[in-house]
């Protein structure tokens, strides 16, 4: 992966791949514009992104646990999926500030049982709003002071779900600061 100096004599990394049972070390993490923070497991350090945030990954669902805030900016996506027997989710022990785009869609050869309901997102507290909403027909978003909940209220197409993981970047960005 290439390195480089950020602003503040932290490291900045594009391209980073952390394996199973790998660390990363840092005081922060950022995901830039077009860079993907994806998988499971647990952050101890704030994290803002302005690119995608995907708790699992393309196709399995995960639980992604952060102890320290969230920020996602204008251009970032929170992205989430419901499946047979759960959704994605995202828990944050401290605050979240939101921002850009939820994306729900189905996990990709699963059927989500109507009558299904899922907190996706759950943090101490929850401040601005999303600017766009994204579900396939059949999910329905609600969100309170904190927790945002998936509720299956339909047949849920999987077509359209296929469509979504294949517009998400696949470049991760961080940055140290």
């Amino acid at each position: 992966s290439a390195e480089r100096r950020g602003a503040n004599g932290g490291i900045a990394l594009a391209g980073l791949t952390v394996a199973t049972g790998g660390e990363v070390v840092a005081p922060a993490i950022e995901v830039g514009p077009g860079g993907v923070l994806d998988g499971a497991g647990a952050l101890a350090v704030p994290v803002t992104t302005g690119g995608t945030l995907a708790p699992g990954g393309p196709d399995a669902l995960g639980t992604l646990a952060l102890t320290a805030d969230l920020t996602q900016t204008a251009g970032a996506v929170l992205a989430l999926k419901v499946g047979t027997d759960g959704a994605d989710a995202l828990t944050v022990d401290s605050a979240v500030t939101l921002g850009g785009t939820l994306r729900v869609a189905a996990l990709p050869g699963s059927t989500p049982m109507v009558g299904a309901s899922y907190d996706v997102l759950t943090a101490s507290s929850l401040s601005g709003t999303f600017e766009r909403i994204e579900t396939p027909e059949g999910l329905s978003v609600s969100v309170g002071a904190a927790a945002v909940t998936v509720s299956v209220v339909g047949v849920v197409s999987n077509e359209e779900a296929a469509d979504e993981d294949e517009a998400l970047p696949t470049a991760l960005a961080l940055r140290a600061y």
